[in-house]
């Protein structure tokens, strides 16, 4: 069977970018910090514990994926979620997988107990 790709690549790269960076513990630990308010960089290491160096390494991971946008503000840098961009990752991946049932569109509030469950589960078994 000759192997047939519907793909497309720069959606699909831009989906998987998106989901490389929240694929790290420490960075899905910061972006879920930074969705709840924007923060500066030394708020991050506070509320954090990751060191200096560490966060900014995870920060430019995350910025290069365009979930977060930082600015200069004075001698700090204030970073803000970018949640348009978790979304659009989202709709790719979906489009990308050829899936259009409305039930993936589901906000997360309706699906997240169901969801937490299964994770739950899930680590039961491992």
């Amino acid at each position: 069977m000759k192997a047939h790709s519907a793909f497309d690549p720069t959606a699909l790269e831009a989906a998987r970018r998106v989901h490389r960076a929240l694929g790290d513990e420490n960075r899905l630990f910061i972006a879920k910090r930074i969705a709840q308010s924007p923060c500066t960089v030394s708020e991050l290491i506070q509320d954090t514990g990751i060191a200096g160096p560490l966060i900014s390494w995870h920060l430019r991971k995350l910025r290069g994926s365009g979930l977060i946008t930082q600015i200069k503000q004075g001698r700090e840098t204030l970073c803000s979620f970018n949640y348009s961009v978790i979304a659009t990752a989202h709709a790719l991946m979906l489009d990308q997988l050829g899936i259009r049932d409305g039930g993936a569109w589901a906000p997360p509030a309706t699906i997240l107990d169901e969801a937490l469950t299964k994770v739950a589960l899930n680590n039961k078994e491992d």
